[in-house]
């Protein structure tokens, strides 16, 4: 089963959805309890558009390993997708608890994202919101920081954003704000684009 689930990941890195899915299928065929081959072929069925598959698959995964930061941030993207925000966040709080740096460590699941359509701009965003929920203005700038450095240029939806009260009076979070061009035409573009796939 292992063997299968690397060919799948190999096959999934070369944008190959048809071969990854099939050796996912076999994986998890052998092993009823992969839980890392149930998130694989989520991840799969998400970036093929089978949103209903990729979330019996992440729930399978999270069934049989409840702690799986990998399988928590894939349904948490995959209920961002569907506009789920609130649910998203949930699994999203809980995969920065179980590790931290997951984004920036697995290459795969970056790839992924951005096979599905969603932007490392709004990845980058709901995290700085999860830590801004968290009260931790250090860990949230740090990765507006990054949203910014993917385009994140919308100053005032970030003005607006009721999930950053807890931080807004904090001195790097206002210093971020303030490097923040105040440009309509950026901000009316990133809210357009950030609204359809997030918040």
């Amino acid at each position: 089963a292992d063997a299968y689930n690397l060919l799948g990941i190999s096959y999934f890195l070369q944008e190959n959805l048809r071969r990854a899915e099939e050796y996912f299928l076999r994986a998890v065929s052998l092993r009823k309890d992969y839980s890392a081959a149930y998130n694989n072929l989520g991840n799969v069925h998400f970036v093929q558009g089978n949103l209903d598959a990729a979330r019996e698959d992440f729930r399978n995964a999270l069934h049989i390993s409840p702690d799986s930061a990998a399988a928590n941030y894939s349904l948490a993207m995959l209920l961002f997708s569907q506009g789920k925000h609130e649910e998203g966040m949930t699994y999203l709080s809980r995969g920065i608890a179980l590790e931290p740096n997951f984004l920036e460590q697995d290459r795969k699941f970056t790839a992924g994202i951005a096979q599905a359509g969603l932007t490392s701009t709004e990845t980058y965003y709901s995290w700085a919101k999860v830590y801004a929920l968290q009260d931790n203005p250090a860990k949230a700038v740090e990765f507006l920081q990054k949203a910014k450095e993917a385009g994140f240029r919308n100053r005032k939806r970030l003005e607006e954003d009721k999930d950053f009260d807890k931080i807004r009076s904090n001195p790097e979070f206002q210093l971020f704000l303030q490097d923040l061009e105040p440009n309509p035409r950026l901000q009316s573009l990133s809210g357009a684009a950030a609204g359809a796939l997030f918040f």
